[in-house]
């Protein structure tokens, strides 16, 4: 067995499920790789039926996050289905397993005709608001009929069928009707506090009998049952404390199962990888497996500040990273909280913001600061209604330093706008400053800092600034990979690297090779990013992409473009156009095997109003050319004059302005798949932590 918890080979009743690519090699052999597998063991029920229950399932790493751990669970329940098994079930299942059956099983249930009219019910007395006890907690839980049903046609056992309830529940709800929003909420919390009622009466009636017997007295017991004894008065049986402490923890209850709510909706709804999931005890074997990778992520992270806007002073939280207060950056704003409306659907660094009603410029100042280095910084901005003004429109000026770093335009309360700069430093403090524009009340929900090599991005010195129009993996499904944990742990320099879907005229190429850096490379792209590729298909001898800039930004384009040769002893040869301009002086490039290089222009192409990016093979190439992974930018505009003159602050003079964004005009279409997003922004991203 690979990398998994031994099972008996020799119990028939274990079963094996993997998942299994097929290759050639440079010879054209056929090679057979495992991708992942699933451990099956079928339990006897009482009195002539099976159950499967789930051991574990396991991706291995180079091919996580591309939907093979949903194959496997769908591949269970195809079995269950066919061979008429009683339900599946897992052994002591993970958070993340759990959230995996629920994703899947609730996209089942969304099919299923007979659970239909059960719904409709919930979902009529919600919209009506119609919520006395007594209908809330007649329709808390679907007839008993409607579960055996999903049971024996899907065999979803009724503690999972219950799991995904509240789910189809707010899937059939106008999520933008904030009176059905918060009938739900209060739906979901008198389900809480029921589910806490039930089970302490449930314990209360429990009691333990000792049984003399001539094995091991400590090991044998009886549970004895109490008809009347036991009547649980309130919820204080799970809820510690006094009244308003019980309160609290059981808002803190029903918020967390929002959230869960939230997330597996959002997720229902995009058609996305799944990620590695397991039992816990899969979860042990994994963090061994992966300890060493856990100790670089720990290393790459030093010298990184995650700033929660909002949150109380000398406050902070664990969230994958550290998140501090952004009390000791500004002296300037107001905190505050978003709307409940959106409070529940929104990831925790998103639930605060500082806002700056006074003062025409306001700034936060990071000190301690190299001059020489480069920076990378994350603003990141979400309205929520924290004003319960319900503006449609927010629209403020972010500077880095004296230079106009981004017009912020907010339209949509519930997304996440985005922008990161790149900066030199030149002094030993970066301000980034919000400027009032008179069309509404600026305003910030989080902000990150990385340091960054001098010697990246020799495009970026002390006299010229860029703005990222794009940063494309070119072959994300072969390899998932973008924002959360993903970032820091693949990418030191948490670059985040837009996942791009290849057009119906490329081919997909890959290795598990790692693509090695040679000591001049001036970019340091993951070896997970550029062990992927797209080629022309169908023996086509050109290879093409087009970009646009986002309003305001100049049309005066760079861009570094990344190869890597996947197949050894290949013959491969092409040349570089930039908006008809050759690349690499003129002179075709062949990229070299498992070596990543980057060709840029070290001039601006301007005047086009676009960017275009051409490769085209050689007359003596025997191979279409490739391209790996691509970074766009168009020139942002340095002045030498502070927006206001009162900041009296040394700043930055230049910077490398980076705009994550996702292109509406590029020729493809763009598959952002991570886990934490809910909803994507026309341009921008939402929810990224």
């Amino acid at each position: 067995m690979i990398c998994g918890n031994p099972i008996d080979v020799t119990d028939p009743r274990w079963e094996i499920f993997l998942v299994v690519k097929k290759v050639q090699d440079p010879l054209g052999d056929c090679i057979i790789d495992v991708l992942g597998f699933a451990t099956v063991y079928r339990f006897f029920r009482y009195p002539d039926s099976t159950r499967l229950r789930i051991g574990q399932i396991l991706v291995l790493p180079p091919y996580q996050g591309q939907g093979h751990g949903c194959h496997l669970l769908e591949s269970v329940y195809s079995v269950a289905v066919s061979e008429n098994i009683y339900d599946v079930t897992a052994e002591e299942p993970s958070d993340y397993l759990q959230y995996l059956r629920a994703c899947i099983d609730t996209k089942r249930l969304l099919c299923f005709q007979p659970i239909k009219p059960a719904i409709n019910s919930v979902v009529s007395c919600l919209k009506e608001g119609n919520l006395s006890k007594r209908i809330c907690r007649s329709s808390s839980c679907p007839p008993a009929s409607v579960m055996e049903i999903a049971r024996q046609k899907l065999k979803i056992n009724k503690k999972q069928f219950l799991r995904c309830w509240e789910v189809l529940i707010y899937l059939n709800l106008n999520q933008e009707n904030s009176k059905c929003t918060e009938n739900f909420r209060a739906w979901v919390s008198d389900r809480v506090k029921s589910d806490i009622v039930d089970k302490d009466a449930v314990d209360s009636r429990k009691h333990l009998v000792e049984v003399p017997n001539d094995y091991d007295h400590d090991m044998t017991f009886v549970v004895c049952w109490s008809q009347n004894g036991g009547e649980s008065d309130g919820i204080d049986g799970n809820l510690g404390g006094n009244q308003s402490t019980q309160d609290e923890q059981l808002n803190e209850l029903v918020k967390k199962r929002l959230e869960d709510i939230v997330k597996i909706t959002n997720k229902g709804k995009m058609t996305i990888g799944m990620r590695c999931f397991n039992s816990k005890k899969m979860a042990l074997l994994c963090l061994f497996f992966f300890f060493v990778a856990a100790v670089q992520v720990r290393a790459q992270t030093t010298g990184f500040i995650n700033i929660d806007c909002g949150i109380p002073e000398n406050s902070s939280y664990f969230d994958g990273l550290t998140y501090v207060s952004d009390a000791q950056f500004t002296d300037t704003g107001v905190n505050r909280n978003v709307s409940p409306a959106y409070s529940s659907i929104l990831a925790r660094r998103f639930l605060t913001v500082r806002s700056f009603p006074d003062g025409a410029r306001n700034c936060y100042t990071f000190k301690s600061i190299i001059p020489g280095l480069k920076y990378l910084i994350r603003a990141t901005f979400l309205y929520g209604n924290y004003d319960l003004k319900s503006s449609p429109s927010v629209q403020f000026d972010l500077y880095l330093g004296v230079n106009l770093w981004k017009t912020i335009n907010v339209t949509d309360p519930s997304n996440n706008f985005l922008t990161e700069a790149i900066t030199e430093a030149t002094a030993d403090l970066i301000s980034v400053c919000l400027l009032n524009t008179g069309r509404g009340t600026p305003f910030i929900s989080g902000m990150d800092l990385r340091p960054m090599a001098a010697s990246l991005y020799p495009l970026v010195n002390a006299s010229r600034s860029l703005v990222l129009l794009d940063r494309f993996n070119m072959a994300p499904t072969v390899y998932s990979f973008l924002g959360g944990v993903d970032r820091y742990a693949l990418d030191s320099y948490d670059r985040i690297w837009f996942q791009y879907k290849s057009k119906p005229s490329w081919d997909e190429i890959s290795t598990n090779s790692t693509v090695e850096t040679v000591g001049n490379d001036h970019f340091e792209v993951p070896s997970q990013v550029m062990q992927t590729a797209v080629v022309p298909a169908n023996s086509t001898t050109t290879l093409e992409l087009s970009f646009s800039p986002d309003p305001g930004d100049l049309d005066e384009f760079y861009a570094v473009v990344y190869f890597a040769e996947l197949q050894q002893n290949a013959s491969r040869q092409f040349f570089v156009y930039l908006n008809g301009a050759l690349l690499n002086d003129a002179k075709p490039f062949t990229p070299d095997f498992l070596v990543s290089d980057a060709i840029y222009n070290i001039n601006p192409s301007a005047g086009y109003g676009e960017l275009n990016i051409s490769l085209v093979a050689t007359d003596s190439s025997t191979l279409p050319p490739l391209l790996n992974a691509v970074e766009v930018f168009s020139t942002m505009r340095n002045t030498n004059v502070a927006s206001d003159g009162g900041d009296g602050k040394p700043v930055s003079s230049s910077s490398l302005f980076m705009v994550s964004a996702r292109m509406c005009c590029v020729l493809v279409v763009i598959s952002l798949t991570h886990d934490y997003f809910a909803r994507l922004p026309r341009r921008l991203h939402q929810s990224m932590p």
